[in-house]
């Protein structure tokens, strides 16, 4: 079950190329990350203007991943 997630998450190596795959992961994990990292901000009560950033960055990653 875990292997066909992650499958799922990256593609399949008969569609797709190592490097392809490379790069769904490091944006998948890239996105998950940053918005963590907001969560945190936000439960922390940092600056409302980073919290901002960081959610625009993961919004940004997601659309990457979203294309790739």
């Amino acid at each position: 079950m875990l292997l066909r997630f992650f499958i799922g998450l990256v593609g399949e190596h008969s569609k797709f190329s190592i490097h392809e795959r490379i790069l769904n992961m490091t944006l998948f994990v890239s996105t998950l990350f940053a918005i963590l990292l907001a969560i945190q901000g936000w439960i922390e009560g940092l600056k409302m203007v980073l919290t901002i950033i960081v959610s625009l960055l993961a919004s940004i990653f997601a659309v990457l991943y979203f294309f790739a």
